[in-house]
């Protein structure tokens, strides 16, 4: 089941990732602080996997010498 929100306009139920609404067809029915939400945690977890990757292969390096 895919998740929903009200539009920013009429606030009727829509699909989350809706270009435009089915009830009242604005386009971007999405507010932009839900937007501008969705792309910090999207960055953060881009950093998050990052560190976490530079992490394991360090432990691997001091471990087993795997880039000697």
């Amino acid at each position: 089941m895919s998740e929903q929100i009200n539009c920013r306009n009429c606030h009727e139920l829509i699909p989350y990732r809706s270009k435009t609404c089915p009830a009242c067809g604005i386009e971007k029915p999405l507010p932009k602080k839900e937007r501008v939400k969705d792309r910090v945690i999207l960055v953060v977890a881009g950093i998050v996997v990052v560190l976490l990757a530079a992490m394991v292969l360090g432990m691997a390096n001091a471990y087993i010498g795997v880039f000697k």
